[in-house]
């Protein structure tokens, strides 16, 4: 008898209340090949970002496992979220960015001793 998982591939995020937002806003990080990073940097720049290399305790250029560099740019009040991820992602030299859109098919927020459900 051959048993069938019940398992989905669904993607589930659990957050208290403090993470609800209704404006996404501070620093989106940025992860960019090494080479070239300071186009990348011109180009954030002129749409709008202020950007700032994230260096670790010695000050020199935080490298992720993949040995590129993270750019921290903040757009202030981010409006239109998937416009700027398609934005983004049309950069050469944009490996990925910190804007998670449409991954969860289920939030659940906790709040105090109760708990809502969110779903797409």
């Amino acid at each position: 008898m051959e048993m069938q998982s019940a398992a989905s591939d669904q993607v589930v995020i659990v957050a208290d209340a403090s993470k609800l937002v209704p404006i996404l806003r501070g620093p989106v990080p940025i992860e960019v090949v090494p080479f070239g990073f300071q186009r990348v940097a011109r180009s954030l720049e002129a749409m709008g970002g202020a950007t700032r290399l994230r260096r670790d305790n010695s000050g020199t250029p935080y490298v992720t496992d993949e040995a590129n560099w993270i750019l921290d740019t903040d757009f202030g009040e981010i409006r239109d979220p998937e416009q700027l991820a398609r934005a983004l992602d049309g950069l050469s030299g944009v490996v990925e960015h910190g804007l998670f859109l449409g991954i969860a098919d289920m939030v659940i927020v906790a709040e105090g001793d109760q708990t809502r459900t969110l779903r797409s």
